[in-house]
């Protein structure tokens, strides 16, 4: 019987320049061929985070290899590191060996090649209340198929993907170039450009810097309110307008909301909270009254005046005021009595007859602790 002598394999060769993204070739040699008949040659390899010394019964994949002992390695994932080792199975009479070569060869994948991005720029002649423009350009493609390119923004700052974004434009063709439009005035907006790349049949999603600029202020209009009047179910307001700002008038009026028993004094707007609203049928006119009619008697009412205006499609309201105001009482008196024996005549005064007094007349107590709230004689006038 002879004495077996395993073969010797020097370390596994990875060309640096056959590395790709998602491939490596593999290079191993047999230094010595021992005694024995190589029946198969090949390599064992691993993420180095799961193996660090991959064999033929741990390694996450093995590939066998012709006499050349060279194998191109495909199907790997982009940007991880790979940790390989040669191995030699080999026979001499009914003796089996495997042989690995000595020490593991470590490599990483190709990591793919970003898209680059000039500095987004701000085209601060173009900028308007609502809008502004952008540009940049791609300076490196990097690798795959442009799919798609544009512009990403955000109210404010954060995190800002295509996801996250309050906005997003596409830009076609060579230009990357887009208007920004349908934004509020007097806003910080940030924003970054994104290129959608097509790599290996996966898309991608890159990004630019990212940056902010403001939207231009429109100038406030400039009016004053002040009441002129009151009746028990009335108020009369008067407007004037000595100034509308940047705007174009669209609507014009007062809008009021019952003072809160607590003496608080809530918000309110012509969207939420507001009991009601009365607009001026006169656009032209600066200084204008109104009577705001069908409120309750000796009521305390919070009254705002309002300006609808528009600049372009965009259309925004100005309030002015808040205060607190009152619709007048009914004064109700006795002013005339008439004692006769056991009868009383009495003639009694009311400021304002008005509709919704269903009935009037006198009530008497012979109790002067009962309050007059409490009083239950009663007789109609």
């Amino acid at each position: 019987t002879q004495h077996f002598q395993s073969p010797s394999l020097d370390n596994v060769e990875v060309p640096e320049a056959d590395i790709t993204r998602t491939s490596a070739k593999l290079v191993g040699k047999i230094s010595s061929n021992g005694n024995g008949e190589i029946s198969e040659r090949g390599f064992c390899m691993s993420y180095v985070t799961t193996t660090y010394e991959p064999t033929l019964t741990n390694s996450d994949f093995t590939y066998k290899s012709d006499e050349t002992f060279t194998s191109v390695i495909t199907g790997l994932k982009t940007n991880v590191e790979y940790a390989v080792r040669s191995y030699v199975i080999s026979k001499l009479e009914a003796k089996v060996d495997t042989t690995y070569s000595g020490w593991r060869t470590c490599f990483w994948t190709k990591d793919i090649v970003r898209p680059t991005f000039n500095n987004i720029a701000v085209n601060d002649s173009t900028k308007t209340f609502n809008s502004f423009t952008l540009s940049t350009k791609l300076a490196e493609q990097g690798d795959g198929e442009l799919v798609e390119k544009g512009f990403c923004w955000m109210q404010g700052w954060g995190d800002l993907t295509l996801d996250t974004a309050l906005g997003r434009q596409k830009v076609e063709g060579d230009e990357f170039v887009a208007t920004l439009s349908g934004l509020t005035p007097s806003t910080e907006y940030s924003y970054k450009a994104y290129a959608i790349m097509n790599v290996d049949g996966v898309e991608y999603t890159y990004y630019s810097d990212q940056r902010g600029t403001w939207t231009n202020s429109i100038m406030d209009p400039n009016f004053d309110i002040e009441s002129v009047g009151s009746t028990i179910t009335s108020i009369s307001f008067a407007m004037n307008i000595t100034d509308l700002g940047g705007g174009e008038l669209v609507e014009k009026g007062f809008l009021w909301k019952k003072s809160p028993s607590d003496g608080s004094w809530p918000g309110f707007d012509l969207e939420n909270g507001a009991d009601g609203y009365q607009a001026f049928d006169d656009l032209g006119v600066n200084k204008d009254t109104l009577t705001i009619t069908g409120l309750e008697i000796g009521t305390s009412y919070m009254i705002q005046g309002y300006l609808k205006l528009k600049v372009g499609d965009y259309e925004y309201v100005k309030y002015r005021g808040t205060w607190g105001y009152g619709t007048d009482g009914l004064d109700l008196r006795i002013y005339e009595t008439q004692e006769v024996a056991t009868e009383i005549a009495l003639t009694g005064y009311i400021s304002e007859v008005v509709e919704g007094i269903t009935e009037y007349g006198f009530c008497w107590t012979t109790d002067e602790n009962v309050a007059v709230s409490e009083m239950t004689n009663m007789i109609k006038a």
